[in-house]
């Protein structure tokens, strides 16, 4: 093989490895809805800024008690995810549940105008107020969401 068909082959390959690399170095951007929601929150390996700025912090939990404000189904890159606004006192809280196709398939409805408790992982989305739920008590009624290092229940196969 002579040099100029080396350096095109060489040039060829190193073509073929710079595609998927240039590929797998993408990120999501900062304003994808929902991606921990739909896809499974907590720890997900090589997660874009989504999951570094929304993740499941064993060290932030608290539980807050208030009325659902608002069901929202958001869409998400891999499906659809289901946020609460909640009224907590005097702040309206946003919620991250989990994805609506696991939420569908749960005893606990969630609906407006339910008091509930939400333990969780507290964050902030912009300047706002947010959380990422662990559980959700409304009554007797105990909708798990995630264990307590964070990983949600529709990804362990978890009824709920």
């Amino acid at each position: 093989m002579d040099q100029l068909a080396r350096n095109i082959v060489w040039l060829a390959l190193g073509a073929a490895l710079a595609a998927p690399a240039a590929a797998l170095a993408q990120t999501v951007p900062e304003e994808a809805p929902c991606e921990g929601c739909a896809q499974g929150g907590g720890r997900v390996p090589g997660g874009g800024p989504w999951h570094r700025k929304y993740h499941f912090d064993p060290t932030s939990q608290t539980t807050v008690q208030g009325d659902i404000v608002e069901v929202e189904t958001v869409q998400g890159r891999h499906g659809k995810g289901v946020h609460l606004m909640l009224a907590v006192g005097s702040e309206t809280l946003e919620a991250m549940v989990g994805p609506k196709f696991w939420l569908d398939q749960q005893s606990v409805k969630l609906a407006p105008g339910n008091r509930i408790e939400v333990k969780g992982s507290r964050t902030t989305i912009g300047d706002e107020p947010a959380m990422v739920a662990q559980e959700i008590r409304e009554g007797s009624d105990v909708l798990a969401l995630r264990d307590a290092g964070g990983v949600p229940a529709w990804r362990r196969g978890s009824p709920g």
